[in-house]
This record gives structure tokens, C-alpha cells and sequence, in this order.
């Protein structure tokens, strides 16, 4: 099950993809404040060097599609150079992006990965087949089972609307 609070981290990031402004969930989940925020380059929080020319095809391509929102789950650094595994979601707004993280069980080296539409339901019904399968209070039910709730908060936040969010 995910470890998703009440309180969600919300980053909004400019066209240009410098950071702008954070709430303080936000601030707190990536170990900085917002001034160290804002002055931190774009990859500041990436467990691996990034491909320049990599991030700007992926974003065209994003783009292209109607920015529809990105939803999965990534190994994050926090400023103090710990490391997390987060669940994000990315959509595309008026001034640039509004990014959405929260923190989630994983190996944060574990590789990042985008969930679709079809992708989350196809992994939801297989789930519940092998859940039905599963002797109800194994650990292996308990494991599928809070596999199933992962793949219903994916569901929900790939349909999830934006509402406007205060920062900071």
C-alpha cells in the first residue's frame, strides 16, 4: 500500500524548467528550502546523470501528445543526498508544470517507470485474478492485495483533475 499522506508535495516548475514554487510537503520531501529550491538546476533531484539531449525529445514528444498527465514512480535525492522512491505525477498548466510527488516503498535504485491508462488496468485485473487464486490472509494475499491498491491510487491520480494549489 502506498504511503501516500493527506498532505500531497506539489512543485510548480516554469516552462523553462527551473523550479518556482513548492509547498511544504514538498519542501520537506526533497530536504531543501525554497530558496535552495529555486537556485537548484533541473536534475538537482535525479539518482543518475540526465541526457540533455534525452530530456528535451521525451518533452517534445510528451508535448506533441497533449501533455496529457505523466504518472510513475522514480528514485528521488533529497538534498541531504538521501534517497527515496516516489510516485509522481506531471501535468502541464498555464505557467509551465505542476509536479505532484509522494513518497512510496521501493528501492529508490530500482528503475523509473510511466504507467498508462491501459498499462494500470491490465495490471489491476491480473492482480485481482491472482488475488482471487491466493488464500485469503497469506502473505502472499496481503502482498497482492496491497498490490492492487497501488495500481487503484495510479488509476485514480492518472484521472485525477488539477486543482489550484497554494505553494509555499
Amino acid at each position: 500500500m502506498t504511503e501516500m499522506g493527506t498532505t500531497e508535495a506539489v512543485i510548480r516548475i516554469d516552462a523553462a524548467g527551473r523550479y518556482v514554487d513548492a509547498n511544504e510537503a514538498a519542501l520537506e520531501l526533497l530536504g531543501v528550502t525554497l530558496a535552495e529550491l529555486r537556485e537548484s538546476p533541473g536534475d538537482r533531484f535525479s539518482m543518475r546523470p540526465t541526457n540533455a539531449d534525452e530530456q528535451a525529445a521525451f518533452r517534445e514528444e510528451w508535448e506533441s501528445a497533449g501533455s496529457r498527465p505523466l504518472v510513475g514512480t522514480a528514485g528521488l535525492k533529497r538534498g541531504d543526498g538521501a534517497t527515496i522512491r516516489v510516485l509522481y505525477a506531471i501535468e502541464a498548466d498555464e505557467s509551465g508544470y505542476l509536479a505532484r510527488l509522494w513518497a512510496v516503498p521501493g528501492s529508490p535504485d530500482a528503475p523509473p517507470s510511466v504507467f498508462s491508462v491501459g498499462e494500470v488496468l491490465r495490471s489491476w485485473r491480473a492482480a485481482e485474478r491472482e488475488l482471487a487464486e491466493l488464500t485469503q490472509g497469506s502473505p502472499e494475499w496481503a502482498q497482492t492485495l496491497s498490490e492492487i491498491e497501488l495500481l487503484r491510487d495510479r488509476y485514480r491520480e492518472l484521472f485525477r483533475t488539477v486543482r489550484p494549489q497554494s505553494g509555499g
